[in-house]
């Protein structure tokens, strides 16, 4: 929203610039070209402008993907450690139909996890539904997710 309104008056400050210096140029007796302004001022404001943004840019783009590389890691650490769970289930006592259960309850809650980590990061509010994809979604009860969307704190749940 910014950035539009930022571009709308940028683009309406450039336009009517470049009507008046037209203008300047068709009329007889020059007006704008003959205000004889000093340049010095304008080009040390350009140069510190300049010098400004570009260090904003870069600070900018620095924390852009900072906060791209710890979703990885975030979501790296969410995939290793339901497969390690998945391959730790093994060494146990249970029998093949709890393991498999176990295994696919353990994938569908770091499903979750990840899909509500990230609609929090995306800043919305993932409610029942989500823009990310849930595994097997149906296993879940409809009362545990209604209960789950009403929390502030949805992910330290």
């Amino acid at each position: 929203a910014n950035f539009r309104a930022a571009a709308v008056i940028a683009t309406a400050t450039c336009f009517f610039s470049t009507l008046f210096l037209a203008f300047d140029f068709f009329v007889e007796e020059p007006y704008f070209r003959t205000l004889e302004i000093e340049v010095g001022p304008y080009s040390t404001i350009t140069g510190v402008v300049g010098v400004l943004l570009s260090f904003r840019t870069s600070q900018a783009y620095s924390r852009f993907w900072s906060g791209a590389h710890a979703v990885c890691e975030v979501t790296g650490g969410i995939y290793m450690a339901s497969s390690n769970l998945a391959a730790f289930v093994h060494y146990g006592s249970a029998s093949v139909e709890e393991i498999d259960r176990f295994k696919r309850t353990v994938v569908q809650l770091m499903s979750l996890l990840s899909a509500m980590m990230l609609s929090d990061l995306e800043g919305t509010d993932c409610d029942v539904r989500t823009n990310f994809e849930l595994l097997d979604s149906h296993a879940f009860h409809g009362t545990d997710l209604m209960n789950l969307a009403m929390e502030t704190h949805k992910t330290e749940v």
